[in-house]
């Protein structure tokens, strides 16, 4: 799973809006850090690692360099829907 798409997950995991993450990290929660978030999150960009951290602390996670499995391990114990993930790797 690439970084933009455990980005995704975790957001719609955690239930935020592209525009509410965008304010956390200091992108603004405008068209403009929707945008950003939205092309992390398709692969057009690749956040830098300070920028990394920034969205891990705001999702309240360790790091995007982690495993899969860790991901995998919020479906095995009921606190992410399957399909979330399902369509993220499709």
């Amino acid at each position: 799973m690439l970084i933009g798409q455990r980005i995704r997950f975790v957001r719609l995991f955690r239930g935020m809006k592209q525009e509410e993450l965008a304010e956390k990290i200091g992108l603004g929660g405008g068209e403009n850090g929707r945008t950003r978030i939205s092309q992390y999150e398709n692969g057009k960009r690749t956040p830098k690692e300070d920028l990394l951290e920034k969205i891990s602390d705001a999702l309240q996670i360790d790091s995007f360099g982690a495993n899969p499995q860790q991901l995998v391990l919020l479906i095995i114990i009921g606190k992410c829907d399957i399909n979330i993930l399902i369509h993220i790797l499709n």
